[in-house]
């Protein structure tokens, strides 16, 4: 009886990595072949952004294992470090992925999350302004919510 519980748990491990693994392609249904790079290098979008509901974000460079979490997107991942936001809000921390252009995945953790497995997903974008500098990130953090009320604008402080 044992043998075929920890057969079914690992069958729903595997199932739970591939729809993991699906999830760009679900959010970014149109993302091109192969996927366009960044505008900027990467460490030119860290940095501290805010919005007046939700605060502050302070997004930094890491390396997958610096983040201290283990990644089921990292294999589709380009690049060995990733943008690792900290809210000052939430119980949580977001890990952005590359997608195409100025297009990220948002991988949300929360803290008290017992398993390996992020709790959801969402879409960012960041915004570059005519400065060539970043300016803004959109997040989607209220994914109930419909078209442009979903996304919520951080601003760039530093």
């Amino acid at each position: 009886m044992h043998a075929s519980n920890g057969c079914r748990h690992h069958e729903e491990d595997r199932k739970e990595q591939e729809d993991i693994r699906a999830t760009p392609k679900k959010l970014f249904d149109s993302t091109p072949s192969p996927p366009l790079p960044r505008t900027l290098p990467l460490e030119a979008y860290a940095g501290l952004y805010n919005h007046k509901a939700y605060g502050d974000f302070a997004f930094r460079l890491r390396t997958y294992e610096e983040s201290g979490y283990q990644h089921p997107l990292r294999e589709t991942h380009a690049s060995d470090s990733v943008l690792y936001g900290e809210p000052e809000y939430l119980h949580s921390n977001l890990v952005l992925h590359h997608v195409s252009g100025e297009y990220w995945l948002v991988e949300e953790n929360m803290f008290i999350k017992v398993q390996d497995v992020p709790n959801s997903y969402s879409k960012a974008q960041f915004e570059i302004g005519l400065d060539g500098e970043v300016g803004a990130v959109k997040i989607v953090l209220e994914p109930s919510l419909q078209g442009d009320a979903a996304w919520a604008v951080f601003t760039r402080v530093e």
